[in-house]
């Protein structure tokens, strides 16, 4: 096989199993990174009281948990949402026994307010009968560091598999020193 050809092969190879190794590790680490926030819920992104309205930057990289305190009950609408950027009760996603407390006060979750893209947002939360409950928003990543090494994972994977198929092509087309071949050319003398 020529040089080039043999070169080629090998750097496919091993960058393949490089990759795939990133591929795996970056799943592992994006794995605990969900874990982590189904498990916390984030953190205090944005603090009210009912009626009031958060008015702000909402990332689709992340969910926000929506929290009352654990006696009160208020209305959470996305002001400007739609069918996949909106809030989504608690009952929805069967998450309606989370809570934390902070300080003296109990909370539990009225749901997640989920967006698809970036931008401006405002939610609203309506007064409740007694008026003046605490609310709070939390930001919870959906995307940590494990999304990183997957897509140079999968980047390395698609170079590796380029140069196996270049050294594969190389093998069939190449004509060059095979190694190994001797020939003996015989040329026949005159004799004088």
């Amino acid at each position: 096989m020529h040089k080039a050809t043999i070169v080629l092969l090998s750097i496919g190879t091993f960058g393949f199993l490089v990759s795939a190794g990133a591929i795996y590790t970056g799943i592992g680490q994006q794995q605990e990174v969900w874990e982590r926030e189904a498990d916390e819920l984030g953190k205090d992104f944005w603090t009210g009281k009912t009626p009031a309205t958060f008015e702000g930057e909402l990332s689709f990289t992340s969910f926000y948990p929506v929290f009352i305190e654990e006696t009160r009950d208020a209305d959470v609408t996305l002001v400007g949402g739609d069918e996949e950027s909106r809030f989504v009760s608690c009952v929805e996603n069967n998450w309606c026994g989370k809570g934390f407390t902070e300080g003296s006060v109990d909370y539990r979750l009225l749901g997640i307010v989920q967006v698809m893209e970036t931008d401006e947002w405002k939610v609203r939360f309506s007064g409740d009968v007694t008026g003046g409950s605490e609310v709070v928003i939390r930001e919870a990543e959906i995307m940590g560091g494990g999304v990183t090494v997957i897509a140079m994972g999968c980047f390395g994977s698609v170079a590796s598999c380029m140069a196996i198929f270049v050294g594969v092509l190389l093998a069939f087309t190449l004509k060059g020193d095979k190694g190994g071949t001797n020939r003996v050319v015989y040329t026949p003398q005159s004799v004088s």
